[in-house]
């Protein structure tokens, strides 16, 4: 999967699927699937790749649903424990923060992505959206959490623009931005 890039997509993901046919009976199908799945939501980068990867193989191998499920299902809960630090004090801490943080975005700019290829309704989408709002005015008073959740805020808002758009709750959103954002 490192190899996989837009240029050789067509080859390598052919490759990967008949890796995962060879497998699918066995013990092992589960963990390759499980680690495919880790390795698409750790890495930004490669985020609308890993998605297009997911689309072609989630009809086929079922298993690889239940990962995105319960992904979804878990993504509002990895807001609610965001941590914070003094880097000049907890320098250790810092790093593991900045660690879960670059996580928390890499699973954003996916799931956006899915949505992207239509794979996660829009809904879901701007529902993520109405939450991390919500969450941003509740959280005035910590920075470095206003710092992450506006910074998944504006990784759906610039990766889904040109599907938010068009839905019936963009003037909602674009108020918010409007209100709470600009400076």
């Amino acid at each position: 999967m490192n190899k996989l890039t837009k240029d050789d997509y067509n080859k390598i993901a052919q490759q990967i699927k008949c890796s995962i046919e060879k497998i699918k009976d066995t013990p092992m199908f589960d963990e390759v699937i499980s680690l495919l799945f880790k390795i698409a939501l750790s890495n930004r980068f490669y985020s609308q790749v890993y998605a297009s990867l997911y689309k072609d193989l989630h009809d086929e191998y079922p298993s690889l649903k239940e990962y995105f499920n319960k992904t979804l299902d878990s993504y509002m809960e990895l807001f609610k424990n965001i941590e914070s630090c003094n880097p000049d004090k907890e320098y250790d801490k810092f790093c593991n923060i900045n660690k879960q943080n670059e996580h928390r975005r890499s699973i954003t700019t996916f799931l956006v992505n899915c949505m992207n290829i239509n794979v996660l309704e829009e809904k879901t989408i701007i529902d993520m959206l109405f939450y991390l709002q919500k969450l941003l005015l509740e959280s005035s008073e910590d920075i470095m959490k206003m710092e992450e959740i506006t910074e998944n805020f504006f990784i759906i808002i610039k990766h889904g623009l040109n599907k938010i758009v068009l839905s019936d709750e963009w003037g909602n959103i674009y108020e918010f931005i409007q209100h709470n954002c600009s400076n």
